[in-house]
């Protein structure tokens, strides 16, 4: 299940740009994979990085590891 609403996500993406299901959408192709093999995906599109809000608003995944190989657009 891939969704912008809603909590119990297993992984929390997060990106700068509008979320799309679409081939070139960076989140849209991880977040298809991910729920391909079964993870919950949850996605917060352009937060707000003043405030927390946006970042709570899905609630904390459940424990998962990962590591990413490229920096987020939100991170640079």
């Amino acid at each position: 299940m891939i969704s912008t609403k809603g909590t119990g996500f297993d992984v929390i993406l997060i990106s700068g740009e509008p979320y799309a299901d679409h081939p070139l959408s960076g989140v849209g192709v991880i977040a298809r994979v991910l729920d391909a093999k079964g993870y919950k995906v949850g996605i917060i599109e352009r937060p707000d990085w003043k405030g927390d809000r946006d970042f709570l608003k899905l609630g904390r995944p459940r424990p998962t590891s990962g590591s990413p190989r490229a920096p987020s657009t939100v991170c640079s």
